[in-house]
């Protein structure tokens, strides 16, 4: 997998501009069997992958995995540039799985962010993935209402 680790925050910009001209945002999936999710951790100078894919609609686990990286990528946590913090780690990851899901689920922004271009736009692209950004924060744009309480609820 071809994936480049800027040098500095000018070119990690013009990267994730160039990324973001690659995101497909329609639907073109024509049946979905699997749903994935990474999330990410780190410890220590380690950095740690969890994966899970689960069958659709059942939701009966296929595969799960985790896998522990010696920290061999340096760019600095910013928010706005976490997909080339832990996008190379999860497209290696990727590679290795023996059930690619059809749609993955990422703990970061996908095209809610201010170049459209989070972890899970700059994984989709380069992974060849469908991917969907599930971040806990807001990083770019607005929301014209409070969540509701109920489970399902959206703004």
């Amino acid at each position: 997998m071809n994936f480049e680790i800027p040098k500095n925050l000018s070119d990690a910009i013009e990267l994730q501009k160039q990324i973001s001209k690659k995101v497909v945002v329609k639907d073109i999936i024509k049946k979905i069997n699997y749903v994935g999710g990474i999330d990410v951790h780190y410890r220590d100078k380690e950095v740690i992958l969890g994966y899970v894919v689960v069958s659709y609609p059942k939701g009966e686990i296929v595969e799960q995995k985790l896998k522990v990286f010696s920290y061999k990528f340096t760019f600095q946590y910013i928010p706005e540039f976490l997909c080339f913090l832990e996008g190379p780690y999860i497209i290696e990851f990727l590679e290795e799985l023996s059930q690619k899901p059809d749609v993955l689920i990422l703990d970061g922004h996908g095209i809610a962010h201010p170049r459209r271009c989070g972890l899970a736009s700059y994984v989709g692209v380069l992974a060849e993935v469908a991917t969907i950004g599930c971040a806990k924060k807001i990083l770019y744009g607005k929301y014209s209402s409070e969540l509701g309480l109920k489970r399902g609820s959206y703004v």
